[in-house]
């Protein structure tokens, strides 16, 4: 980020462990919140309304994961009454998971599915996790380009969306043993090329400025793509695999439930 934005952070962090030495100094054992848990510090940044920082979001959650640390989103829509006015743009990088219509941001669906998943956690990838609820198995992968600049890059410019798909996609297949008979695959797919607001607002020639018609219809386009499959499991305790195919800044939630009928 800019200077500004990282001298901002400094003073925050450390006012941070200021609070938790004094907590733990006196022995106050009680869950740990952080209320105002975001990417940035600065006000209307691209950033905030870019599918980079949905995986930047997801990378945080998952290698912070505590018992009795609990995060919250700094904020969940773009009206703040600490903001007296706000640009017309309704994408226009405001703090929120939604803009001031309900269109719901990369962020948004970020948190979507990190609250999917299951309480017992069964494996934790480099590109995501493995967990379970009963008999129903709940995957999470993502790409997050961690690369140099790539915070700078994210959607700051013109050509910074086109710059971090140049990356390319990656491929993995993640493969869950002892799995047997049928199951229900429902997967929900965020990929940041056609799902993204920002995305699908170019991609449509919409303008910046929107009535609220105009994003009530975005609302209804950028959101994750969904199917649903019927797969049966290999013999002999094989179980089943589970691909994905992921580009910069996407991710995908994948539900396994046992097929009864």
């Amino acid at each position: 980020g800019t200077p500004s934005d990282k001298l901002l952070g400094q003073q925050y962090a450390r006012g941070l462990l200021k609070m938790v030495t004094a907590q733990l100094d006196g022995q106050l054992y009680v869950p740990f919140v952080i209320t105002e848990w975001n990417l940035t510090l600065a006000t209307f940044s691209p950033v905030n309304d870019s599918a980079f920082a949905a995986t930047a979001m997801r990378t945080t959650a998952l290698s912070c994961d505590a018992e009795n640390l609990h995060m919250i989103h700094w904020t969940l829509s773009d009206y703040m009454e600490e903001q007296r006015s706000l640009p017309p743009q309704e994408l226009h990088g405001g703090f929120g998971l939604l803009t001031v219509h309900g269109v719901k941001k990369p962020t948004y669906w970020a948190m979507w599915m990190l609250a999917r998943l299951g309480a017992e956690v069964l494996a934790r990838l480099e590109n995501g996790i493995v967990t379970r609820s009963g008999d129903t198995f709940r995957l999470l992968a993502f790409y997050h380009p961690a690369t140099s600049g790539a915070y700078d890059l994210a959607y700051a410019q013109a050509h910074a969306q086109n710059s971090l798909f140049q990356l390319g996609a990656i491929h993995q297949t993640w493969k869950l043993s002892g799995l047997e008979g049928k199951y229900r695959v429902r997967r929900y797919c965020f990929d940041a090329e056609q799902c993204d607001a920002k995305a699908v607002l170019h991609r449509c020639g919409m303008k910046e400025i929107m009535e609220a018609e105009d994003a009530a219809y975005l609302a209804q386009v950028a959101q994750p793509h969904r199917r649903e499959t019927v797969v049966q499991a290999q013999p002999g305790g094989e179980g089943l695999e589970v691909d994905f195919i992921l580009n910069p800044c996407s991710f995908e939630l994948v539900v396994l439930t046992p097929e009864t009928s």
